[in-house]
């Protein structure tokens, strides 16, 4: 399996390589790309999605292939990921912490509790529902408030599911909403950045908590105000963070900690 990918600023030394969320795409880090301008940037659609659609998701996959990637390209590399992306740059640094930099997650879910069999069958059915409503337009529509995005990404946001068969999506949000910590993450010695915003669900406050627990050298916060998707709606103080964490310098002083 291949996976296709866009870069921008070759020349510079330090690459970042940024993993989107789940039924999403690459363009989700435009305003990154564009103004991390220090950085060699690498974005990747996921597999299922985008232009690798082609290729069945499965999260351990997935993070083999893009670590592959890495390995190519020769360099340490940070990784920055949102959700589903979040998750699988764990099981990258589970997996192999000595091609990775600096990482940086955002809204990453954990799902600490036993898993019973009532619950998958939950998760099957609000999946089963969803996959059936996708592309209606009254879902992207409440997608935009409850996230509040600008209306602009309307088309992409549509275009993304869109491309993303019933049975695809179902798998990916499945890893997605069942996913837990990885066995090695104790062990690794990177530094890792684990955020969520101050409106997002209640599960994202204390899977940072499970988090920070188990990786050494971690920092937990909540961002105050932000939601779920905030590189799009606060690009700015993303980037911010970004650079900060990368150069060991201090970070906003309006951040949360979450021990």
């Amino acid at each position: 399996m291949d996976l296709e990918y866009d870069e921008i600023g070759k020349k510079n030394k330090e690459s970042i390589l940024f993993l989107h969320g789940a039924g999403l795409g690459s363009w989700i880090w435009k305003n990154q790309c564009l103004k991390l301008t220090d950085f060699h940037c690498v974005v990747i659609d996921l597999p299922g999605h985008g232009k690798n659609q082609a290729n069945p998701f499965q999260l351990q996959t997935a993070s083999e292939k893009i670590l592959e990637l890495i390995k190519e390209h020769g360099k340490t590399t940070h990784v920055v990921g949102l959700s589903l992306g979040g998750q699988i740059a764990l099981e990258m640094l589970n997996n192999s912490p000595e091609v990775l930099g600096n990482v940086i997650i955002t809204g990453v879910p954990i799902r600490t509790p036993e898993k019973t069999d009532n619950f998958e069958k939950l998760v099957e059915y609000v999946l089963q529902e969803y996959a059936s409503q996708k592309n209606r337009d009254f879902l992207i529509k409440a997608y935009i408030r409850n996230y509040n995005i600008s209306k602009d990404y309307f088309e992409l946001l549509k275009s993304s599911t869109a491309i993303i068969p019933p049975e695809e999506i179902k798998r990916i949000f499945k890893a997605n909403m069942l996913f837990e910590i990885p066995p090695h993450l104790n062990k690794v010695d990177n530094p890792v950045l684990v955020l969520g915003g101050e409106k997002e669900y209640g599960i994202i406050k204390s899977s940072i908590k499970s988090l920070v627990k188990t990786i050494p050298h971690s920092k937990g916060y909540i961002v105050p105000e932000m939601v779920h998707m905030w590189n799009l709606t606060s690009p700015d103080y993303f980037n911010l963070i970004i650079k900060n964490w990368i150069a060991a310098r201090k970070l906003p002083e309006d951040l949360i900690p979450v021990e």
